[in-house]
Order: C-alpha cells, then structure tokens, then sequence
C-alpha cells in the first residue's frame, strides 16, 4: 500500500507527470489533463520529494523525482479508491494491467513511460511484406553501413555506438569502472549531444551498461550537468560498461 496519504488529485498528478516522463508546466498540465499543481498540494509534494518544482517565468513547471517514480510504482498496485467511482474504477483496471505487464517483464514504470520526443524501444517486429522478390529473411535484416539500431539510417546508428565504446576504453581504469560523461563526451568530436543521449538510453538498456546519477550533487560542475543524460526524469552523470 502506499505510504504517503495523498487526496486523488494528487495522486493523479504524480500518475500524470509519470505518463509525461519529463518536466510540465502548469498551464500544459491544465491543457492535457485538467490538473494544475499549486498551493498546498504543490508544497506536501516537494517537501515528500515526490515532486521537484521550479518557476519558468510566471507559471512553476514540475517533475517526478526518484521518490516519485517510487511512489507511482506502488500506486499501480493500489486497490481501487472506495469512492473513486466508474472513472476511477477503470483507471485502476488500466493501472493493475500495466502492473501486471512490468512485473511479468522485469521492468519498471521509465522503461513503459518516456518523453514524446524520446525514440520508443526497439519492438524486433517484423517489416510488412513488400512485395519484394527477396527471401524475407534476407529483405528484413539492416546492414550495420546502413542502418541504425532501429534498422533505419541515422547519425544515432551503431558507428556512434562504437565511438561511445571506443571513448569509454580510453577513460576506463578498467571494465565497469565508473567514467564521468563529461570526460566521455569530450572524446566524441561533432558528434550531438542529442544523438549521443539517444544511444546512451539504447545502451542502458543491456544488462551489461550502466548510467547513474553523481551521489555527490555538490561536486557537479555546470559542465558535469549538461553532459547528464535525463533516463525515467533523473539526471545521470557516470557511464559503466562491464564487456569492453
């Protein structure tokens, strides 16, 4: 069970800025959802570090914090509120499917909810039959000159992938040292900053590679912050990758 007591519209803005992954304002809070966090509410959250809030100009823009996520986590196992009605009742059903889904594939709720502007992850779903006189197999498989992790071209591909590696074996004392990605972005050349995020949320994804955050916040440099790559709303500073 959850352990903070939240009112239903707070717990619905954490599950709104969870759906979100990523920082909202007010105003598009209110445009997407009918919600707005201020007052009281916005205040309980910070001071439970549920919700991290600052002022853009007028209006505060918001995000989950780790603690956040946490707390989102345990909501979709909650049981249905006792006077939620028909809407809550069908929220909750959607909510314990998702449950269901992270626990059946060992995951967790960054790896479901994502930035609009983030990829979504790779599906290994088969391409549509075009009509092609090409054996399937042959038609359907990405050659690494010309296709992406995704199987399609791009700047974000497995050449970046490689430098990546290659920049990491020059930093590293060793396999699955820790390398700050202010050190390791300095190796990458004109490479984007963008583009190198991208291939840094694909590798994270293996068992093998590992992003977290500096412990230390107070030994972040403004150079050490804008090398961070945001993954599930936190900002991570160190790189590990055990099979180089």
């Amino acid at each position: 069970m959850p352990s903070e007591t939240l009112t239903p519209s707070e717990v619905a803005i954490l599950l709104a800025l969870m759906a979100e992954a990523t920082e909202v304002s007010n105003p598009e809070l209110k445009n997407a959802y009918g919600l707005t966090l201020d007052g009281a509410s916005r205040r309980k959250l910070n001071d439970l570090k549920l919700v991290a809030s600052r002022r853009a100009g007028s209006p505060f823009i918001h995000e989950l914090t780790e603690n956040g996520w946490a707390r989102c986590r345990e909501e979709l196992s909650a049981p249905r509120p006792a006077r939620g009605g028909p809407a809550a009742g069908a929220l909750y059903a959607v909510l314990a499917g998702i449950n269901r889904y992270l626990e059946q594939e060992d995951l967790v709720p960054a790896d479901v909810f994502r930035p609009r502007s983030e990829p979504p992850p790779e599906t290994g779903s088969a391409l549509p039959d075009t009509g092609s006189a090409l054996p399937k197999a042959e038609a359907a498989i990405p050659t690494a000159s010309t296709a992406g992790f995704d199987g399609s071209a791009g700047p974000a591909g497995p050449d970046l992938d490689i430098r990546i590696r290659d920049a990491y074996r020059q930093l590293a004392e060793r396999p699955g040292s820790w390398v700050s990605l202010t050190r390791l972005r300095s190796l990458l050349g004109d490479a984007e900053h963008d583009d190198v995020d991208t291939v840094l949320r694909r590798m994270d994804r293996s068992p093998r590679v590992n992003l977290i955050p500096e412990e230390n916040q107070k030994t972040l440099t403004s150079e050490d912050r804008a090398a961070a790559v945001k993954i599930g709303g936190q900002d991570n500073h160190l790189l590990a990758i055990e099979d180089v």
